[in-house]
């Protein structure tokens, strides 16, 4: 944070501790923080649920430079589709910890259920 780079942090995991932010923070699954050099210690903070796409976020680049919106979720989804995490993952294994919340297991659940055979 203290250097003259630009930040993008994505964090896709549940478990652990975000990292710490100034003001009122509302609870979430998942965090993307975008800090600009110029303007730290301020960030921005998307955050989103399980259930909820990635959101895009701006791609910060020099200050004179129009920053353009990358849509993280076609990125994953892409990458996710390349590497046939599809035929990979045992999805008839139970969330990793931490433990959902019931209304997320319930999504889960009858998501996965054509998967599971259920």
């Amino acid at each position: 944070m203290g250097s003259l780079s630009n930040l993008v942090e994505i964090d896709l995991i549940r478990a652990g501790i975000p990292m710490t932010m100034i003001g009122e923070v509302q609870p979430s699954d998942y965090r993307l923080i975008v800090s600009r050099s110029s303007q730290r210690p301020q960030a921005d903070l998307y955050d989103f649920g399980l259930r909820e796409p990635i959101p895009s976020v701006p791609l910060p680049l020099r200050p004179e430079d129009e920053e353009p919106w990358v849509e993280l979720q076609a990125i994953v989804q892409g990458v996710c589709d390349r590497a046939g995490y599809n035929e990979r993952i045992n999805y008839r294994q139970p969330v990793p910890p931490p433990k959902l919340s019931e209304a997320d297991q319930r999504w889960v659940d009858a998501l996965l259920a054509p998967i599971r055979g259920a």
